[in-house]
């Protein structure tokens, strides 16, 4: 009797910790805004294109490559992509600049790592167009192996023309198809 007693508290506490972090997700949600015109602001036509494919593509269980100029609100966008997604998991960024190997998998470190940190949520690769071919290559065999696991969606950014990254070498094409299905 008592093993079954410890399970059901176990199990009541356990469920209610799921339900206090999603209250605190969805808390967190309504304060940023839950209309796209409140986050990305101006009434021109590419302004509201804008709006209108980010709310098309949100729910949407895809890849999403972002590109453009320093400063055009490519963060902005990905996190209205996470918020806008339905996704339970958190929002984790990822500059691609940085130690790569070791945020991703949290090799060589105390933390856990992006992967990890993101599964059922959203990795955000800012500045995707740094990734050497390798690291490239690397990503693209994470992305195919999520599906064992804990889906995560991927939202990449890039800075400049994805025609001019591309004819440069920058970007390879595998990845690019992969991120623009």
């Amino acid at each position: 009797a008592l093993p079954e007693y410890l399970l059901a508290v176990i199990r009541r506490a356990l469920e209610t910790r799921r339900l206090l972090l999603e209250n605190r997700r969805l808390k967190e949600r309504i304060a940023r805004g839950t209309d796209l015109r409140a986050r990305l602001l101006g009434r021109s036509t590419a302004m509201r294109n804008c709006r209108r494919e980010l709310a098309a593509v949100a729910p949407l269980e895809v890849d999403v490559l972002l590109h453009g100029e320093p400063g055009t609100g490519k963060q902005l966008a990905a996190r209205a992509l996470h918020d806008f997604s339905g996704l339970d998991g958190d929002f984790v960024e990822v500059d691609a600049g940085a130690n790569f190997t070791a945020l991703m998998l949290g090799e060589g470190g105390d933390s856990p790592g992006a992967i990890p940190m993101a599964r059922g949520g959203t990795l955000y690769l800012e500045r995707a167009n740094l990734l050497a071919a390798p690291l490239q290559h690397r990503l693209l065999a994470l992305m195919e192996a999520r599906a064992t696991g804990v889906p995560f969606r991927v939202i990449a950014s890039a800075h400049g023309s994805i025609s001019d990254l591309r004819r440069a070498g920058v970007m390879g094409d595998d990845l690019y198809y992969r991120l623009s299905l």
